[in-house]
C-alpha cells in the first residue's frame, strides 16, 4: 500500500483477552497476555498490518514463543464491492520438545491469500405442479 503509515503498539492483559486462544494440546488452551502492533494508513486509518505475540507463557506450556503478522488490503469481489481482507500472513512458533535433548523446535508458516471471489449461487424454487 502506498503512503505513510502510523504504527500503534498495544498490550492486552490475559484477563481481557477473549481474542486469541492458543491451543497447546490436550485440554491445554490459554488466552495469554498479548503484545501487538497495528499499522494504519495515515490518511484513512485503514488497517494495513496486525502483529500479535503472546507474553508470559507458562514454562510447562508446550509453546514457548509465537508471533503472527497479517497484512491487509482492499480486495475487489466483483459486483459485491471492495472489502478489507487479509492478503498474507506469517506465523512463527517455538515448541518445547520433551522427548529429545533439543530444547526448542521452531517452525514458520507463510500464507498468501489471492484470487478471492464472491460466492453467488443461482437458484430457482419450483412449486408443486398443478394436479388438475
Amino acid at each position: 500500500s502506498s503512503g505513510s503509515a502510523m504504527v500503534y503498539g498495544f498490550t492486552l492483559p490475559a484477563e481481557k483477552n477473549a481474542f486469541w486462544t492458543i491451543r497447546g494440546g490436550r485440554d491445554s488452551n490459554i488466552n495469554p497476555e498479548i503484545r501487538g502492533k497495528l499499522w494504519l494508513q495515515s490518511q484513512s486509518g485503514r488497517l494495513l498490518r496486525l502483529q500479535i505475540e503472546p507474553l508470559h507463557l507458562p514454562p510447562q506450556f508446550i509453546i514457548a514463543a509465537a508471533k503472527t503478522v497479517t497484512d491487509y488490503d482492499d480486495v475487489s469481489l466483483g459486483d459485491a464491492g471492495v472489502f478489507l481482507l487479509p492478503t498474507s500472513s506469517e506465523t512463527s512458533a517455538c515448541i518445547r520438545r520433551r522427548d529429545f535433548n533439543t530444547n526448542l523446535v521452531c517452525v514458520h508458516n507463510a500464507m498468501s491469500f489471492h484470487n478471492c471471489r464472491k460466492f453467488a449461487p443461482k437458484a430457482r424454487i419450483l412449486g408443486e405442479p398443478d394436479s388438475h
